[in-house]
């Protein structure tokens, strides 16, 4: 059967990736120098108000020592957006190095819940028996047919990153403003519009011309 491997910009629960036999590989997350990958939740959301994490990319040596190590023939590889960050770029040059095995890199264009679907659809296809070619064109797919959108309450991390203004951010915020954000076909964020209310925000998206199968909000 192939092997699905995904990494941590997503989130499953241990159940799920052991029902879908699905393989995590988790990036570096620190607070200053300290690792808090295996930090509760809650924690981490309280420091996160105070804390600017930073993270590492899962580099090229030990992507390839997974791929080398991994008890599977052929690997489909999923990663989050490669117009975010250079992972994708580099488990692509980590599987060119594995001769003796099909491994099939993904760059999802997405993080968080829209990987995290991509990764169970293709899983439980893989577990159906669908063979690696199949599955290779699958990807591209499923993909297109997920429309993942971001809707922010809070404008303070936009403006703790240097996207927003202190000044626009303290406006927006005064007046209820949320943004939408979208992944445009590069894989980087660009904005979608603007809403007041939770019902405005359904419109928005509800009413855009394009129909897809699956659409998330997050």
């Amino acid at each position: 059967m192939v092997k699905i491997i995904v990494d941590d910009a997503m989130f499953l629960d241990r159940t799920l990736l052991d029902e879908l036999d699905i393989v995590l590989l988790r990036h570096g997350v620190y607070f200053d120098e300290e690792d808090v990958r295996d930090m509760d939740y809650k924690t981490f959301n309280d420091r996160l108000r105070k804390e600017k994490p930073s993270t590492s990319l899962l580099s090229q040596q030990k992507l390839e020592n997974i791929y080398k190590n991994m008890d599977a023939d052929e690997i489909i590889s999923i990663h989050l957006s490669g117009g975010m960050s250079g992972t994708f770029n580099n488990a692509k040059k980590a599987a060119e190095k594995i001769k003796n095995k099909k491994i099939f890199v993904v760059n999802s264009l997405m993080t968080s819940s829209g990987e995290a679907l991509l990764a169970m659809l293709l899983a439980k296809k893989a577990k159906e028996g669908m063979d690696f070619e199949n599955l290779k064109n699958e990807c591209n797919n499923i993909r297109n047919k997920i429309n993942y959108f971001m809707i922010l309450n809070d404008l303070q991390y936009l403006s703790r990153m240097g996207r927003l203004g202190k000044g626009k951010a303290l406006i927006g915020s005064l007046m209820r403003i949320k943004p939408i954000l979208i992944y445009n076909e590069e894989g980087k964020i660009i904005p979608f519009g603007k809403a007041r209310t939770d019902m405005q925000v359904l419109n928005k998206i509800f009413t855009q011309d394009k129909q897809f199968d699956y659409i998330l909000l997050n």
